[in-house]
């Protein structure tokens, strides 16, 4: 859709369903159609002071003074349901609560505004943690910050280790295969009591003792 200087409305091609996948003008389309709702975003929230949006390809955050701010995070999102027929998905739209310590009563009062003035937000997951682009953002985030990535370093340590391949093959597809698992996450949140845990998976790997390796290597 096109907007002329007179403000009218032209369609410039039709669609049936999503964005093409494979089509080398995904990308491009889809910068160019979203960029207009996350301006709006960005007037709507961030230039009157009500918090700050951002964007990482189609995972949009934000961080709100006040849950009630939500209110004008909906006409950008109500807009693109219209122009483009996609509509956000309860199940994947996470509240996280960061002012104070989450309980029934606060899940409940935040529940009952939606209902009265976004009720077609009401069924979105209200939480003190949720996953934004690999990184556990609230509170409550605390051992959970790790667990994805520790667990799946740990299932491939295991799987190596058990294959019964050469040591050189098990080091090279450790350092492809297992160390990013950890290099992305340890950019942006410290290891910590985790580097426990990666200890543990080069001693299964390598099938050295249990006192081979120190923590602090």
């Amino acid at each position: 859709v096109e907007t002329d200087n007179l403000g009218r409305l032209t369609v410039l091609f039709m669609y049936l369903s999503g964005v093409l996948q494979g089509c080398i003008a995904s990308g491009f389309l889809f910068d160019m159609c979203i960029d207009p709702f996350l301006e709006m975003m960005e007037d709507n929230v961030a230039a009157a002071g009500r918090g700050i949006v951002r964007a990482c390809a189609d995972d949009i955050g934000a961080a709100l003074r006040d849950f009630r701010e939500l209110r004008h995070l909906y006409e950008p999102f109500d807009l693109a349901a219209c122009c483009a027929g996609l509509t956000l998905q309860p199940t994947k739209c996470k509240i996280i609560v960061t002012s104070c310590a989450l309980t029934a009563e606060i899940i409940q009062t935040i529940r009952a505004w939606l209902e009265r003035v976004l009720p077609s937000w009401r069924n979105f997951i209200i939480c003190d943690a949720a996953n934004y682009v690999g990184v556990v953002l609230g509170p409550a985030s605390g051992a959970t910050q790790w667990k994805g990535p520790v667990d799946k370093y740990i299932a491939g340590c295991r799987c190596i280790g058990t294959s019964g391949v050469a040591a050189a093959v098990a080091a090279h597809t450790y350092n492809t295969r297992l160390v990013p698992l950890l290099a992305y996450k340890s950019q942006l949140v410290p290891l910590r009591y985790f580097i426990r845990a990666e200890i543990t998976g080069l001693q299964k790997v390598f099938h050295l003792a249990t006192n081979a390796l120190s923590h602090n290597a």
